[in-house]
Formats: C-alpha cells, sequence, structure tokens
C-alpha cells in the first residue's frame, strides 16, 4: 500500500502485510506530518491510497466499522504488528553467533526501525528498538552501544533526540558509539554530509533495505581504525 504525503508529496510506502483492517495514520519521514492510510478494510481494497492531512480526514470519516472495544489506536496496532515482525526476525536468528556487542535502534518511523533492527540482528547484534526518542536518549545515560541508528532530523513536537544527545557526549563516550543517521536529506555512504553531521554514516531512507553490506563495512571499517587508539589507551591504564 502507498500514498503521498499531502504536504511534502514524499511517496510513502507501507507492506501490504503490515497494514491493520482499520485506517491508521503514520509519520512522513521526510516532513513528520500525519499521513493518513484507509487500512485494508476500506472500500474496494485498494492498494495506492489517497493520502489526506489530518484536517480533511477529521472532516472526512474513513469508510470502516467502529473500533471493537478495548481494541488499541490504529498507529498503535501498526506499531505492535511491527515490534512482532521483529520478534519473529530475532526469534528466527537467535541461534547465530553473536557478537557480544548492542545496538540501538531509535527512528521515528516504524518500518524504517525494522528494517534497521532485522540487518543488525541478522548481522549478531542484540538490538534494542525504541520510536519514543526520550526514553532512548534515557537509555543512552544507563546502557553502553556500539552502534547507534537515528536520524539527525528534530521531530514536529521538538524535544531531545539521540543524536543532539551523542554528539554532546564526552570524547571518550562518542568514540565507542558507531553513530549511523538514516534520512529523506542525506545521500548514502555521502563520506561530506557524515563528516558535516558528526557520524560514521549516513543513509537516505530509500536505501535501508539494501544498506545492510554497507552498515557492517562501515562498522568494520571503524572498528580497524579505532583499534590502534583502544590498544593504547588499555597499556596506558594497565601502566
Amino acid at each position: 500500500m502507498q500514498a503521498s504525503c499531502p504536504n511534502c508529496s514524499n511517496r510513502i510506502v507501507i507492506d501490504d502485510a503490515r497494514v491493520p483492517d482499520r485506517p491508521f495514520s503514520v509519520k512522513c519521514p521526510k516532513c513528520q506530518k500525519a499521513v493518513r492510510f484507509p487500512g485494508k478494510g476500506a472500500t474496494g481494497a485498494t492498494r495506492a491510497v489517497r493520502a489526506v492531512s489530518p484536517e480533511v480526514a477529521d472532516s472526512e470519516p474513513p469508510p470502516a466499522s467502529p473500533p471493537r472495544a478495548g481494541a488499541p489506536p490504529a498507529g498503535e496496532d501498526a506499531r505492535l504488528q511491527m515490534r512482532a515482525q521483529i520478534k519473529k526476525e530475532i526469534d528466527e536468528h537467535k541461534e547465530q553467533p553473536k557478537t557480544g556487542e548492542k545496538a540501538l535502534v531509535a527512528l521515528p518511523d516504524i518500518s524504517q526501525a525494522g528494517t534497521v533492527t532485522v540487518t543488525l540482528t541478522r548481522a549478531g547484534y542484540e538490538v534494542e528498538t525504541l520510536d519514543d526518542w526520550e526514553e532512548a536518549t534515557r537509555l543512552l545515560d544507563r546502557a553502553t552501544f556500539d552502534i547507534v541508528v537515528t536520524t539527525h532530523t528534530v521531530a514536529a513536537s521538538g524535544g531531545y533526540n539521540p543524536y543532539q544527545k551523542i554528539i554532546r557526549m564526552p570524547a571518550e563516550n562518542r568514540r565507542h558509539i558507531c553513530l549511523i543517521l538514516v534520512g529523506s536529506d542525506v545521500t548514502t555512504n555521502d563520506a561530506g554530509e557524515a563528516f558535516k553531521l558528526q557520524a560514521d554514516m549516513v543513509i537516505h531512507a530509500a536505501d535501508l533495505a539494501g544498506a545492510g553490506m554497507a552498515i557492517r563495512e562501515v562498522v568494520f571499517d571503524r572498528k580497524r581504525v579505532y583499534q590502534v587508539l583502544h590498544d593504547a589507551i588499555r597499556r596506558m591504564e594497565a601502566t
């Protein structure tokens, strides 16, 4: 199922298998505007749908039956489905050798977060996936991560995001994190843009599905570069 954002015309594609029966909304990854989808139960069961703004949506009730008592909101329903898919992928690869390293995926778009989580899980990382930036920022204070995948774009609601937290870290804490930024305003693997944003890698949102190998290469190269520094620090601490 796909739609164009009514605010910025960005095309949004959602896997049919993840589309709930009831109408639901997702945030446009480019401008953060809410984009409404009719769900599988819409009249005609079309795959390409007309996206409407929240204002229009309020005046045009969706052609769907009332939600059953106790049912989660449409957005929460889609989020739960994505988390179920992530858990399924993790379970399928739980016997795979682990690197012993941890990754944090903090992206507001649940589809993007799911794609990255599956990629890192298959690579042997223990992955924590969050779409709540406040919670993700607090977690960076409590746990150490080898990889953090997030976005440099500030949400429409504002707030302190994980990217802002990381670039303000002391150097001794920051250098242990491989920072990968996802966005619709960056060019995948553009070293200049990555340097400007103080990241190890930037990925355009549209390239996420095929970025698994590129992510692994960046992480490997970064480890190799920093290994000399880490060895020197360990020798200094030992003496």
